[in-house]
């Protein structure tokens, strides 16, 4: 992926929503994560096995868990992803984005280290692609991340911001 010029205000203003006090949430379910305390945590959904119920994924530092959605309520498939070569104090960030344009969500896994792509290959089967961005920090600990097609090319882009600095990448 290459780097791409960009302005911050218009990648913060493309994605700010807004809330008015009139929404209320109701609690529906709680699922342990048996994690407990001191990790940070990252959740995305999406229907990852297209049987029509929301499948999550939940990402720390010690790995991916996925989460598949039934009619009744999620279910804990386990650890799909280690990241035990992480800094354990180190933060995750995680997206679900057809990377490879295949019909099926993938997991996009950021940390220090950089930009870690898990292909979706079917029936929950995820397989580690390695590194689509290296940036090869352990020291630092704030991480965030964003995937959509930024430059309309048909092709996912990435947003990826540690503690010092985000930058953007284009998918070629």
């Amino acid at each position: 992926m290459k780097k791409a010029a960009f302005t911050l205000a218009s990648i913060l203003t493309a994605g700010l929503a807004f809330a008015s006090d009139a929404n209320r949430f109701v609690l529906q379910e709680r699922a342990e994560t048996g994690l407990g305390y001191p990790y940070d945590v990252s959740v995305a959904s999406a229907d990852l096995d297209n049987d029509g119920d929301l499948d999550l994924i939940l990402a720390s530092p010690p790995g991916v868990q996925l989460y598949k959605g039934t009619n009744s309520g999620y279910s804990n498939q386990g650890f799909i992803f280690s990241t035990s070569g992480e800094n354990p104090d180190a933060r995750v960030a995680v997206a679900l984005a057809d990377m490879d344009n295949d019909g099926r969500e993938d997991v996009v896994l950021a940390s220090p280290s950089g930009v870690r792509w898990l292909r979706n290959k079917g029936a929950m089967r995820f397989e580690d692609k390695g590194f689509v961005i290296n940036a090869g920090n352990t020291y630092l600990v704030g991480v965030g991340l964003e995937v959509k097609d930024l430059n309309r090319d048909g092709r996912k882009d990435i947003i990826y911001a540690v503690t010092d600095r985000i930058e953007v990448y284009y998918q070629e």
